[in-house]
């Protein structure tokens, strides 16, 4: 009998930390280009499909993503509720950042896109950027134990010095006002590395850290922009987090499938847990 209740505690336990944990993922798939041959969209599609069905990130932000490669990704993640707008017109032109989640996971309380820009309620392309940029955000309950959630993804602009950093500055202010008190999560390609302006902003006056610094368990590489292995960039792809949350594990996700990149950039997945 004693072995049966210890039984049962330890499944009791094993589930409670289960339902404290979950995962999360930034990827900048590369936008559907033909001049990047032979590593094209259509030819890395199958590749990027392999990778999250053994991966299986609860959650997951996408950038560079154009309509139809936003449909694939509605294709194959049929288990998945997706937010974001394409950053052209507000609806399906030009590129996402999407944010995907797993519904049996979480459920969406509120979600919105705002621009990187001067005017950050409508279309519209900031400071010195070269493209227009935007931030999707999702408010989320996780059904495993009703804790809030909230999750910023974007893409800061690869050429604008000071687009980046006033973008850094915006993404601040708007996560103080829509999520202040409650565990944040930022992911994205920011175009910067850690030891630049725009992210020690945000770590700083945004009290977010680097998931990659502060992971009890790190894998992968140190490279997430690599141009189809090129060159060895650093990392410019970020998963940013609040204090309310411990990171369990950090992943760079570097290894081509069956020949193939996943994209210029390798994608980073971390395990996160809830401190309290």
């Amino acid at each position: 009998m004693r072995k049966f209740f210890l039984s049962i505690l330890c499944m009791v336990i094993t589930y409670a930390t289960y339902a404290q944990t979950f995962t999360a993922m930034t990827y900048n798939i590369r936008y559907d280009n033909e001049s990047d041959a032979p590593f094209y969209w259509a030819a890395r599609k199958s590749a990027a499909a392999i990778m999250l069905k053994k991966e299986k990130p609860d959650l997951l932000g996408l950038q560079e993503a154009l309509i139809h490669q936003v449909q694939f990704f509605d294709s194959i993640l049929y288990d998945y509720g997706r937010i974001g707008v394409g950053r052209d017109d507000g609806k399906s032109e030009g590129e996402f950042s999407a944010l995907y989640y797993d519904r049996s996971r979480f459920d969406v309380l509120d979600s919105a896109t705002f621009w990187l820009s001067e005017t950050p309620s409508r279309p519209s392309m900031g400071w010195d950027a070269a493209c227009k940029r935007v931030v999707s955000w999702a408010k989320l309950k996780d059904k495993k134990n009703d804790k809030i959630l909230y999750v910023f993804n974007t893409h800061f602009d690869h050429q604008g010095k000071k687009a980046r950093m006033n973008s850094a500055k915006l993404l601040v202010e708007r996560i103080k006002s829509i999520a202040s008190g409650y565990p944040v999560i930022v992911s994205g390609d920011l175009n910067a590395t850690v030891e630049d302006a725009p992210i020690q902003y945000l770590l700083n006056m945004g009290n977010l850290r680097n998931s990659r610094d502060c992971a009890v368990k790190k894998k992968g590489s140190d490279v997430t922009y690599h141009n189809y292995g090129k060159i060895k960039e650093g990392i410019i792809d970020f998963i940013l987090i609040s204090q309310e949350l411990t990171v369990l594990e950090n992943k760079i996700i570097d290894q081509p499938i069956d020949g193939m990149f996943l994209s210029d950039h390798n994608p980073v997945k971390v395990k996160l847990k809830y401190n309290k």
